[in-house]
């Protein structure tokens, strides 16, 4: 299970599969907003907030989580085009899907 910071937890397979969903890769989209104004539907922190966050209003994608998922060896941190804005923005890439 990976951890969130406000005490949710979400199963590394769901996020795995989710991953796989997405092409792979992911930006960040760590967000400070309320959940009904994150504008970056497409992100990891949305998507957390989505599956397995108790407060939907507070970000997820912090770096605390992002080691964890990083310290499993299934992902690795990157860099790619944000799919909303175009911008270089910070991401996850999906490296294996089983060990």
């Amino acid at each position: 299970m990976i951890r969130m910071r406000d005490g949710g937890s979400v199963n590394l397979n769901s996020i795995i599969s989710h991953f796989n969903e997405c092409g792979g890769e992911m930006v960040l989209g760590a967000n400070k907003t309320k959940f009904a104004d994150h504008n970056k539907h497409l992100s990891l922190d949305y998507w957390l907030r989505s599956n397995g966050a108790r407060n939907p209003d507070q970000m997820q994608a912090e770096g605390s989580l992002i080691e964890q998922l990083v310290g499993t060896g299934y992902f690795a941190e990157t860099v790619m085009a944000c799919p909303k804005t175009g911008r270089q923005c910070k991401a996850l890439k999906l490296l294996q899907t089983s060990k």
